[in-house]
């Protein structure tokens, strides 16, 4: 209600639903054509829909206990990887011939998850912080997020900006 945009906070799993969905589908998806299924996801939350377009685009998936968690933040893991899927990259045998770029980003940190990271840092769509490491497991923030979701769309025109949030440097 400020104007702000508060860059630094963390992103929620909903949040990110909602942005990648309304991205690919556009900001006039029905109420009622899509509902996720998990659980914990309420049928009358605002992020329902978009969850549910994305789970029926296999955009995303829950966790292995069948929730989806929409209120914790997402992870920079989580992000590369959904961020894959949204795109439709195909990752499933990527692996460039060179290592791995991150000491905390191996082979075996997780396979739902190397693929990705790899992928999107070797594009440079997303990333790695200045002391060398991804941080896989951190939360990802809301500046992170809209520089890797803009890095996605690079090839698209966008009219100019004229109006900035009162907190954005230009540093974001």
């Amino acid at each position: 209600d400020d104007g702000s945009f508060l860059p630094n906070n963390n992103i929620t799993r909903g949040e990110l639903a909602a942005m990648i969905a309304r991205l690919s589908y556009g900001d006039d998806l029905p109420d009622g054509m899509y509902q996720a299924s998990f659980p914990d996801v309420d049928s009358d939350a605002w992020f329902n829909k978009y969850i549910g377009y994305l789970e029926d685009k296999d955009v995303l998936s829950g966790y292995e206990d069948g929730t989806f968690r929409p209120q914790n933040y997402i992870t920079r893991a989580e992000m590369a990887v959904m961020m894959a899927k949204a795109e439709g990259y195909d990752i499933s045998g990527y692996m460039s011939s060179d290592e791995l770029a991150y000491p905390d980003v191996d082979e075996g940190y997780s396979e739902w998850a190397v693929k990705a990271i790899k992928y999107l840092t070797d594009r440079g769509i997303m990333e790695g912080y200045p002391d060398g490491t991804f941080g896989p497991n951190r939360p990802i923030t809301r500046a992170e997020t809209v520089a890797t979701v803009n890095r996605v769309l690079a090839d698209m025109t966008v009219g100019n900006i004229e109006v900035l949030p009162s907190d954005m440097t230009e540093a974001h």
